[in-house]
C-alpha cells in the first residue's frame, strides 16, 4: 500500500509544478503590447508595452514627440534657435524657420491662437484616450448646393457647379433631369488660375462658341457684382481650357454685346451650329434680358420676367445654363436655379410644358 505522505508530497510537486507553468505562460513579459488604465495612460502616446517591472508603459509617441522618462515630449532643438524655432505644440513649417498655427496630433488651437487644446480635437477628429484619432464612423456629407454659378461646358458635355472656389462636375440626362456620375470638390483655381479674388463668390459664367467651332469657344466668369468679367479660350486642338486668362474687363465696354448698367445674378448662351446665338442675362429681382449676340443692342434694352417665361414657381435665377440638342439643332433645354431648386424648359416650351415645377437639387443630383 502506497505511503500517504508520499501520495501527498507528489501531489504538491505536481501543484507547484502546474503553477509554475501557468504563471511561465501568462506572467507579463517585457515588450508585450498592453492596454493601459487609469494613470497608465501617457498624454500624446501611440502605443503601449510591459516594461521589465511589468508594468503597463508607453513605448512609442506621435511624430514630433520623443519618449523620455515615460512621457511623449517635444525634443530640444538641435541647431539653434535662430534656425530652428521652439514651437511648443504647434508643428514646424515646410521652411523649417517658423512655426505653424496648426497644433500636432490634430489638436485644436485655442482660441488665443497661441495654446493647443488637450481635450478638443480639430474637425473630423474625435478623442480617444487622450488622441486625436479620425472618425471613420461619420460619412461626409456631399454637398449639393446651392451654388454661386454654373456651366454646361461643350463638347465634353460636362455641368460644372461652382461655389466659392471650388468646382463639381457631373453628366446630365435631359430626359429624367438628372446629374449623375457628380465629382468634386475640385479647387476652381488648379483649372481656371488667374481669376481675382474679388471676383468670388463669382455672380455667373456664360459659355460661348464661336459658329459652332468649339475650338474658339471660351468660358466666361463674371465678377461677385455683376459687372466685370474674365474669359479663358479653349486650347486650339478644342480639348480642354487654357490656364491663361483671355479677355478681360467690364461687361459694360464688351463691344457690341455690353451689358452696361446691369448687375447680373446668372448669365447663358443659347448655342448651336447655324442656330441663332442669344445671351441672356439674369438680374437681381427676376428680371431678365436677351438679345442675339453681336446685334449691337445693349442688355438693357427688352427686359422680361423670367416668371412668364419658366411658370412652375420661379421668381428669380441664381445660375443658369443651356444644353444644345444638337450641334446643327437650335432646340435645346436651359436650366435655371433658384436657392435649391432646379426648374427646366425646352426652347419653344409653351402652356404646360413652360409649367415644370422645381426639382430639388438634392433629387437633381443623384451622385
Amino acid at each position: 500500500m502506497a505511503n500517504p505522505a508520499v501520495i501527498g508530497g507528489g501531489i504538491l510537486i505536481l501543484c507547484i509544478i502546474i503553477g509554475v507553468v501557468i504563471w511561465f505562460f501568462t506572467r507579463k513579459k517585457e515588450g508585450d503590447e498592453c492596454d493601459p488604465i487609469g494613470d497608465e495612460k501617457v498624454l500624446y502616446s501611440t502605443s503601449y508595452e510591459y516594461d521589465s517591472d511589468g508594468k503597463c508603459a508607453a513605448s512609442k509617441c506621435l511624430t514630433d514627440y520623443t519618449l523620455s522618462g515615460g512621457q511623449c515630449v517635444i525634443p530640444m532643438p538641435t541647431t539653434t534657435p535662430t534656425t530652428t524655432p521652439e514651437c511648443g505644440n504647434f508643428s514646424i513649417n515646410a521652411d523649417g524657420t517658423t512655426c505653424s498655427t496648426e497644433c500636432i496630433g490634430n489638436f485644436k488651437t485655442n482660441d488665443d491662437g497661441t495654446t493647443c487644446s488637450t481635450t478638443e480635437c480639430v474637425s473630423g477628429y474625435n478623442l480617444t484616450d487622450g488622441q486625436c484619432e479620425e472618425d471613420t464612423t461619420s460619412n461626409t456629407e456631399i454637398y449639393k448646393g446651392p451654388f454661386d454659378a454654373t456651366a454646361y461646358v461643350w463638347p465634353e458635355e460636362k455641368v460644372y457647379f461652382f461655389k466659392d472656389k471650388e468646382y463639381w462636375t457631373g453628366d446630365i440626362d435631359k430626359t429624367t433631369d438628372a446629374i449623375t456620375n457628380y465629382e468634386g470638390p475640385n479647387n476652381i483655381l488648379d483649372k481656371f488660375p488667374g481669376i481675382p479674388d474679388s471676383f468670388f463668390p463669382l455672380s455667373g459664367t456664360i459659355y460661348q462658341t464661336e459658329e459652332g467651332d468649339n475650338t474658339k469657344a471660351s468660358l466666361m466668369f463674371i465678377s461677385n457684382e455683376g459687372t466685370n468679367y474674365v474669359t479663358f479660350s479653349r486650347e486650339s486642338d478644342g480639348s480642354g481650357f487654357q490656364t491663361t486668362t483671355g479677355d478681360t474687363g467690364d461687361l459694360g465696354t464688351w463691344g457690341n454685346d455690353a451689358l452696361s448698367g446691369l448687375d447680373l445674378t446668372a448669365g447663358t448662351y443659347k448655342y448651336g451650329i447655324s442656330a441663332e446665338r442669344k445671351y441672356f442675362a439674369f438680374i437681381d429681382g427676376g428680371d431678365y434680358r436677351g438679345r442675339v449676340r453681336g446685334s449691337g443692342e445693349n442688355f438693357s434694352e427688352n427686359v422680361n420676367d423670367i416668371s412668364t417665361w419658366q411658370t412652375g414657381g420661379i421668381t428669380s435665377v441664381d445660375s443658369a445654363f443651356f444644353i444644345p440638342a444638337s450641334d446643327d439643332s437650335d432646340a435645346g433645354r436651359y436650366y435655371f436655379i433658384q436657392g435649391t431648386d432646379v426648374y427646366p424648359i425646352n426652347i419653344g416650351a409653351e402652356d404646360d410644358e413652360k409649367g415644370t415645377p422645381g426639382i430639388p437639387l438634392d433629387t437633381f443630383i443623384s451622385s
